[in-house]
């Protein structure tokens, strides 16, 4: 429920999205744990009515995803790779596809690579070097490469993934390098693959409120499909046995929703 002040455009009882809290006794830096939230009303959302909260409660990893697109900026007659199935590898492969580009993803998962696949993107089993594996579908490289690995060792291969540009007279298309996975530290890419490409190389930086006006626009008018990312909703009290579980190699749990009012 949202409560309201005078004069505020959205109703008591409204479906928002919302980030955490001024007011909170914890650190919030990625957004806390609360039943409660005081939020100024620029920094609410309002849900489509016939958007599921449980596919609203992704808004924000969804956001992230589609900065990073808005930032690789694909056009219909492109190419996109994009390297690690993980949550943010998996919207970022849907969201270049709404653009209308040839998407094909990767990952080491067989079980993540099918989800992918039963949401119509076209993915394949890692099972060798990188770049041969992306040559069976880009034999010149992808005009975008998103990676989402958060694997530092694979960032100099990923982007030797993207194209070299024709060269001549004629208007330049430079390959960009999304890096959309987090590091911790500094990371190091190989000048001459880069060079060679004349890459741009991005970091998209979290997401903004048109982002997330975006993506809940795009879940309103049904151009995209989340609910098969939606794990088993949880207890709050089950919260440490389900961050154990996110953050096992060998769990294939992407995501987890809790039920305050479970």
């Amino acid at each position: 429920m949202v409560e309201t002040s005078p004069g505020c455009a959205l109703p008591i009882g409204a479906r928002v999205h919302t980030g955490g809290t001024r007011h909170a006794s914890v650190n919030r830096l990625w957004g806390g744990h609360i039943s409660h939230a005081v939020r100024a009303e620029r920094e609410v959302y309002r849900i489509p009515d016939n958007v599921d909260l449980r596919d609203a409660a992704l808004t924000r990893l969804l956001a992230i995803a589609y900065h990073g697109v808005r930032l690789s900026h694909p056009a219909a007659h492109e190419t996109v790779a994009v390297v690690g199935l993980g949550p943010i590898g998996q919207l970022s492969a849907r969201l270049h596809g709404v653009s209308g580009a040839q998407v094909v993803a990767a990952d080491l998962s067989p079980e993540r690579v099918d989800r992918a696949r039963a949401a119509g993107v076209e993915a394949f089993v890692l099972e060798g070097d990188l770049v041969e594996g992306f040559q069976r579908y880009f034999p010149t490289g992808a005009d975008v490469v998103a990676d989402s690995t958060g694997a530092k060792a694979v960032l100099p291969q990923a982007i030797e993934l993207a194209k070299i540009p024709t060269w001549g007279d004629g208007p330049l298309a430079p390959s960009r390098f999304l890096i959309q996975g987090s590091y911790p530290g500094d990371i190091m890419l190989p000048y001459n693959v880069a060079f060679l490409r004349e890459a741009q190389i991005l970091f998209p930086r979290d997401c903004q409120p048109g982002d997330i006006e975006a993506v809940l626009d795009l879940l309103h008018r049904e151009r995209l499909k989340v609910a098969d990312l939606r794990e088993t909703v949880r207890r709050p009290e089950e919260a440490p046995e389900t961050y154990a579980e996110l953050k096992s190699a060998k769990s294939g749990m992407l995501t987890a929703i809790f039920d305050w009012k479970a």
